[in-house]
């Protein structure tokens, strides 16, 4: 029994002993270039030392060190270190994988539109009143209030339809129709908001609007960034990694 004991904790040492990593030192005896010896390092950091990719690592090192021999560089073999160990790979078929537009939550979607709304429309109203002197006469659409309404029920409306085409339980047609009139409803206020007076629906200077375009993309790029969207009504089929 102690024999047995013995042998099995010899075989762990062999073991551990096997999976170590290459240390510098022997990276640096293993007669790889310098910039070889950081590329294999590199790939090590990114494992964390992990012994499964032991042979991997092997294989990195043997195959860089004929490399150079005949003057082929480390990019032109493996390209990246995560390429080398196949984790960009890995990290495509997660992305393709990943959560759906219509996947995520209500709230986030709505805002995700508000703000999209907001910025196309202000940016077009902008570019527009710059251009055209006299555009604010007939302009009611371009009001600051009308914007607001258009951009706050565009962003729910469109994140119900994109929730609604969502639900297969639902029925094509009811999917279909569902949508349609939300649509409608939508432009149905824009219609109306565009004959607010001009007293509670001012139509600003063209600067104004491009510069709450320019704040609407900043609030945009920080939501999706802080949620994880991708994809959208100019994008919808896009998937996000993030869960």
């Amino acid at each position: 029994m102690t024999q047995e004991v013995k042998a099995t904790s010899a075989t762990n040492d062999i073991t551990d002993e096997a999976t170590i990593m290459p240390t510098h030192s022997e990276l640096a005896a293993s007669g790889l270039s310098k910039r070889n010896q950081k590329f294999v390092y590199q790939a090590i950091e990114l494992v964390e030392n992990d012994g499964q990719y032991l042979s991997l690592i092997q294989k990195m090192e043997t195959d860089l060190l004929e490399g150079q021999k005949v003057g082929k560089t480390a990019k032109q073999i493996y390209g990246t270190p995560a390429e080398a160990l196949g984790m960009e790979a890995k990290a495509q078929e997660t992305q393709s994988q990943g959560t759906v537009y219509s996947d995520f939550g209500y709230w986030d979607l709505a805002f995700d539109n508000m703000l999209t709304f907001l910025m196309l429309f202000s940016a077009m109203f902008g570019i527009t009143l710059l251009f055209q002197k006299d555009a604010s006469i007939n302009a009611g659409a371009a009001g600051i209030l009308a914007l607001a309404l258009t951009s706050i029920c565009g962003g729910l409306l469109f994140a119900l339809i994109t929730k609604i085409m969502a639900r297969r339980d639902l029925g094509r047609v009811l999917r279909v129709l569902s949508a349609i009139l939300a649509f409608a409803l939508w432009f149905l206020i824009y219609m109306l908001a565009s004959v607010l007076p001009k007293v509670i629906n001012p139509v600003l200077p063209g600067w104004v609007y491009l510069i709450v375009a320019v704040v609407a993309f900043a609030g945009f790029r920080f939501l999706r960034k802080k949620t994880g969207i991708v994809g959208g009504f100019m994008g919808g089929s896009q998937v996000s990694n993030k869960k």
